[in-house]
């Protein structure tokens, strides 16, 4: 305890409050419409755009998207988008060893730097 001040760690439960947002389409606020057949995945601007300054552009700028409830992710599967939402959600991904190419390209379309490395490690393994 320096100068009288305790710190407090509530990130495992900040994660695991985030991760249940997650599967809460109720609070959701946009829609991405992802992969070639468009599924439907439910994500909150707000958590996308402080964790993606891409996202925050996507969102929150000059562009379209920013005015759209639905949000087109053509060009990334629908299972890699969710493992990449769930990583921003919660800070924590399972990879699977058979994907770890496609997340890799997708974190760093979205300038996720820490998953970038995580992918880049278990390809190299």
């Amino acid at each position: 305890m320096a100068d009288g001040v305790v710190q407090v760690n509530g990130l495992e439960k900040l994660s695991v409050d985030f991760g249940k947002l997650l599967h809460d389409d109720d609070k959701s606020d946009v829609t991405f419409l992802v992969g070639r057949s468009k599924e439907r995945i439910a994500a909150h601007r707000v958590l996308c755009a402080a964790r993606s300054d891409v996202f925050g552009a996507l969102l929150y700028g000059g562009m379209r998207e920013a005015n759209e409830r639905e949000v087109k992710i053509p060009n990334i599967e629908p299972a890699v988008f969710r493992v990449l939402l769930e990583y921003i959600y919660t800070g924590k991904a399972n990879i699977k060893p058979h994907m770890s190419m496609k997340l890799l390209a997708a974190a760093n379309q979205y300038n996720l730097e820490q998953l970038v490395e995580h992918c880049t490690s278990l390809i190299q393994e």
